[in-house]
């Protein structure tokens, strides 16, 4: 057979050209997974997402999906860092992408999924999670992630029904059956639910946390009996359980047996492994449930006996004792819980208040400098030691600790209050009269009505004889407030008295006296000094002597009998 050369020339050519094309071609055709692992320009987006460079990564995987449009990991790692950028239209039409090119990968449609509920397209994500469960090995995680999702649809029923065809798999599961439980309930179905844990029961018989629960649900349901019953099982089981106790405690209470149900709550306080905190919870139940002072006491003893070290059984004590004003017992327990653990403020501001009561103003100031040291930024501190500084006259250490502390009362108006009532008060005894007038100012501009303010800001400037009108209305504005009060009834007569409206002092006095001042000294003497001035000087030398019986033993009141005549200060 004879051929062209020319020809025959040209086909080998052709032949050759085609042949190192499709072996050219098959070099370059590999799986996606074999390019991105392979890929030096994916590496390097991978190192520049671990090394925190987020906007390069983005650049890269970006020029990567553009060069390599077909391999669906350039558009899932590029989701990945628009997700963090909460741009869910861009991160869910990535992740589509990836998706549509790979639908076997299970990680692009889990992670496609779980966008779509962040998006708040409950829907779509419903029927991707639907789509995860039949075409992938799904874990418990991933159903209950999807029962979570059915949930927000309101598909309890279809949630139930997941768990069922996950239960066909596993068999019976202790974690399966607790959220079927839950979802039934859900549902308002008790039988439901309490039949689910029977089931639960029968499998893992010896399991106390399944009897608890199967027990909750017989009282829920008020199958009293059968609850009791399983109690009973529990405490045949473990003996020492102190949960068993408190149940058992419940059952009794919920039946009105109160001594039955004070039993057990015993039996479970003296357990050790009952966590304290569980203790003082109960105890702060019955308390609220008035259970009497005895009862609580008896509980917070058998605290401290079995909890001697733990300072929390000594604070739970102190409560109970200082609830019923008992601030002697509740100082001690207050004062061992906080040896063993001083970092309670909440125990140091009521040792504070006991002092205050007790009216223990040198332990008020050494337990107010121990309570400042720890936490300088609490406020009552500051204006319980104030205080104590002000019992003890020592006015200048009062007006620097309660001007220290004024600055950490923020925005508690009442608290406010408070430090500017003895702050007013103190600078007046320094005589530091436009600070004490600014405070009190301060404190009517919060509380226009404070009668003990009205009182006092009023007295004071009656005894400088300053701004007088301003000091009558107050002091008539306080005997408002407070009707019947002798000492507001004998500043509103002093005011009077210094505006030398005698006959008017003459009338408030009497109502003072007539409301209890009449064993008052200072209300005595005031009395005597308005019966002077209204020509009355024998009754006024009588109304002295009284004063002076009753212990005011002033020079000046002295001098005032002696010379049987009016002096004034």
């Amino acid at each position: 057979m004879h051929y062209n050369r020319r020809y025959f020339t040209r086909f080998i050519f052709l032949s050759s050209l085609l042949l190192m094309l499709a072996c050219h071609s098959s070099s370059n055709i590999v799986s996606p997974k074999q390019q991105h692992d392979s890929d030096p320009l994916f590496m390097e987006g991978e190192k520049a997402k671990l090394t925190g460079n987020t906007g390069k990564a983005k650049e890269i995987f970006g020029r990567y999906i553009e060069l390599f449009p077909g391999d669906g990991a350039g558009y899932y790692e590029l989701a990945r860092l628009t997700l963090n950028d909460y741009d869910f239209d861009k991160t869910l039409g990535l992740l589509k992408k990836a998706v549509s090119l790979e639908p076997d990968n299970k990680y692009y449609q889990l992670l496609y999924a779980k966008v779509l509920v962040k998006a708040g397209d409950l829907a779509a994500a419903d029927k991707e999670y639907e789509k995860y469960i039949k075409h992938f090995s799904a874990g418990m995680e991933i159903y209950k992630q999807y029962v979570n999702l059915l949930v927000r649809e309101n598909k309890i029923q279809k949630a139930i029904d997941l768990y069922d065809r996950l239960e066909e798999k596993t068999c019976i599961n202790r974690e399966i059956s607790m959220q079927k439980k839950d979802l039934y309930l859900m549902q308002g179905k008790m039988e439901k639910a309490i039949q689910e844990i029977e089931k639960l029961s029968a499998a893992f018989p010896g399991d106390i946390h399944v009897l608890y629960t199967l027990a909750d649900l017989y009282s829920s349901n008020k199958q009293s009996g059968k609850a009791l019953a399983v109690y009973k099982k529990i405490l045949r089981s473990d003996p020492d359980d102190p949960y068993v106790y408190l149940g058992l405690a419940d059952y009794y209470s919920k039946h009105l047996m109160r001594d039955s149900s004070l039993i057990f709550i015993q039996k479970s306080f003296h357990n050790p492994q009952l966590d304290i905190e569980v203790k003082e919870n109960i105890l702060k139940t019955l308390s609220r449930e008035d259970y009497d002072y005895t009862t609580l006491n008896m509980l917070a003893q058998t605290l401290l006996q079995v909890h001697p070290n733990d300072a929390s059984a000594y604070t739970m004590f102190g409560d109970i004792e200082y609830e019923q004003r008992h601030f002697l017992s509740a100082d001690s327990a207050y004062r061992k819980s906080l040896r063993l653990n001083p970092d309670q403020y909440e125990v140091w501001e009521n040792l504070l208040y006991i002092d205050e009561r007790t009216n223990r103003p040198d332990s008020s100031i050494n337990d107010g400098l121990k309570v400042i040291a720890l936490f300088p930024v609490q406020p009552i501190p500051y204006l319980l030691l104030g205080a104590a500084y002000y019992k003890k006259k020592e006015y200048q250490k009062a007006v620097e600790i309660l001007e220290e502390g004024k600055q950490w009362t923020l925005n508690q108006i009442d608290l406010s209050i408070r430090f500017n009532v003895y702050l007013g008060d103190a600078y007046n005894e320094l005589k530091n009269y436009e600070a004490s007038d600014k405070a009190y100012d301060m404190v009517l501009l919060l509380s226009p009505d404070d009668d003990y303010t009205l009182n006092n800001y009023a007295y004071f400037l009656a005894l400088r004889g300053e701004k007088l009108e301003k000091a009558k209305e107050m002091a008539k504005r306080a005997c408002a407030l407070d009707e019947g009060n002798a000492s507001y009834l004998d500043t509103y007569a002093w005011t009077l008295f210094k505006s030398k409206e005698y006959s008017g002092a003459g009338q408030q006095i009497i109502k003072a006296i007539q409301a209890g001042g009449d064993k008052n000294p200072v209300i005595l003497e005031h009395y005597g000094d308005i019966l002077w001035k209204l020509g009355k000087h024998k009754e006024a030398v009588e109304k002295w002597k009284e004063a002076a019986k009753a212990g005011n033993a002033s020079a000046l009141l002295q001098k005032k009998i002696k010379y049987k005549k009016w002096f004034e200060k």
